[in-house]
Formats: C-alpha cells, sequence, structure tokens
C-alpha cells in the first residue's frame, strides 16, 4: 500500500443550513447536497458561488453521483438511489438501496457503487435493475463519500478520517492518506486532476493534491 499526504490548495466555504454531505463533478461543476435543508446546489469551483439549487425529495440527500446524464442521489432513509435531472431536480426514475442506510454513491461506466456505514460495505449495482452484482468490505469503520477514477474506488472514511484508493476487484487498499488537518471528510469527488472532499463540520469543500510519502 501507498502513503500519500494530501495538502489543501483551496478551500471554499458553503452556504445552506448544513454542511456539504456528497459531492460529484458533471465536467464542469461541482455538485453538493447539504444534509440539513435536503438542497442540492451546483457550485462554481472557482468562486463558490451556488448556480442552482432544488430539493428533490422531503429527506436528506447523503451521496451524489454524475453518470453522464442524470445525477443520483442516495437517499438513506428512502433506501433508494434516485436519478435527477439536472436542470430541475425532477426524479427519473429510483431502484432500492442494496442495504440500509446507503450514503456514499458513483458511477464507473457502467455500474453504480455505493458505500454502507451500516455494513461496512461497498455494493456494485446494476442501474438498470437495481441489482447487486459485486462488493466487498470497506477498509475503515464508516465509508461515506464514494469515487471512481482511473480504474480503482476512492473512499473517504469519516470516522478514521482517512482517504483511501481501492482496487474493485480484490477490495485490496492500494493508496491511503489521512485528511489534513483533522478534517471529517463526507463527500469525495475527483474534478479533472483535482480531488475534492466536502468537510460536513467545518462546512467546507476542500480542494487537495496527493503526493506519495507519509503526512
Amino acid at each position: 500500500m501507498v502513503q500519500l499526504r494530501a495538502a489543501i490548495t483551496r478551500t471554499l466555504p458553503v452556504g445552506g443550513e448544513g454542511g456539504p454531505n456528497g459531492l460529484a463533478w458533471d465536467g464542469r461543476r461541482l455538485w453538493r447536497c447539504d444534509c440539513d435543508s435536503f438542497v442540492i446546489e451546483r457550485v462554481d469551483p472557482a468562486t463558490g458561488r451556488s448556480e442552482r439549487s432544488f430539493r428533490p425529495v422531503d429527506s436528506i440527500p447523503a451521496g451524489l453521483a454524475w453518470d453522464g446524464y442524470s445525477l443520483w442521489v442516495s437517499v438513506p432513509h428512502h433506501l433508494k438511489l434516485y436519478a435527477l435531472d439536472p436542470a430541475d431536480g425532477a426524479v427519473r426514475r429510483s431502484i432500492p438501496a442494496p442495504a440500509p442506510k446507503c450514503h456514499g454513491v458513483t458511477w464507473d461506466g457502467a455500474h453504480l457503487w455505493t458505500s454502507c456505514p451500516a455494513t461496512r460495505r461497498f455494493y456494485r449495482v446494476d442501474p438498470a435493475a437495481g441489482r447487486v452484482t459485486g462488493g466487498f468490505p470497506s477498509p475503515g469503520a464508516r465509508p461515506h463519500g464514494l469515487e471512481w477514477s482511473a480504474g480503482a474506488l476512492w473512499s473517504a472514511d469519516t470516522d478514521g478520517r482517512t482517504i483511501h484508493r481501492i482496487d474493485p476487484d480484490s477490495g485490496a487498499v492500494l493508496a491511503a492518506a489521512p485528511a489534513p488537518g483533522g478534517a471529517e471528510p463526507h463527500g469525495l469527488t475527483w474534478a479533472g486532476a483535482d480531488l475534492w472532499f466536502g468537510d460536513e463540520r467545518a462546512k467546507t469543500l476542500h480542494r487537495l493534491t496527493l503526493t506519495e510519502g507519509a503526512g
């Protein structure tokens, strides 16, 4: 396993009632969800300004993913994953969550993945049928934010305050980085070459650079 050092290169405060729970990148803008107001908003990463927002479901949105067409959101109390229209937040369809209280969600190009703190597992889900097609245990006690990049899963473990890079076939941890400054990472997304995470407690979004070597 490779030890990584994470350094914050930019911090954006976020508005709203609660901290940033889930994060996603649509190719141009960040999306984040507010765990208190249930609002999902699109954010300009250069300014932190909210450009669009909607409240699609009357419950806590926990994770976000972009599949190139829809914005997926996990809603733990509904036990569902919803595909939303990014223009207005209208629900296009939904599938059952694979376990209770699933949080992070990401798209690998063919399947959805979701993290479940209650079972401490990751699940790979067929988005057409809502069927679980794979999965493995989490290396941390509370997996939250989840992202797919360059053939690997990236997971934010909130309790362990660690970001893991994971082999999606074996579940082996390929690399790990402590969250800088003892931050509490929740949402996680790659925006091009930049890794962003949301610190719910501080109500901020952080852009990171990762380098090899213990922090």
